[in-house]
């Protein structure tokens, strides 16, 4: 069952994705991701993210950053080195519409 946060986040998202900037936001959905136990969906979506700021050549903002070190970190812990770089592989692979789901996925 969502509570009312997860759903002003989903409904939130809905208007971000329309307007081409949900990328911008996968940084903390990624961190989001890692800290509720779904390490590889993290994994997967700061890749994404990765990619989508040098596609759209776009540097992180400050709280950005600070949530792309976190999630590396995290993720550095809690996943083998092969199967997280197995996972980026994939993560550059994700075309914005798939992205956007999995991040709102869990």
């Amino acid at each position: 069952m969502s509570t009312p946060l997860v759903t002003a986040l989903r409904e939130s998202c809905e208007y971000l994705r329309d307007g081409g900037y949900a990328w911008i936001f996968m940084d903390h959905l990624a961190v989001c991701a890692v800290l509720n136990g779904d390490p590889s969906r993290a994994a997967l979506l700061a890749e994404y993210a990765d990619i989508a700021y040098e596609k759209n050549h776009a540097q992180r903002q400050p709280n950005e950053a600070r949530a792309r070190a976190r999630c590396r970190d995290l993720l550095a812990q809690a996943l083998a080195p092969d199967a997280l770089e197995r996972l980026r592989a994939d993560g550059r692979a994700l075309d914005p519409e798939r992205a956007f789901v999995l991040a709102l996925e869990g």
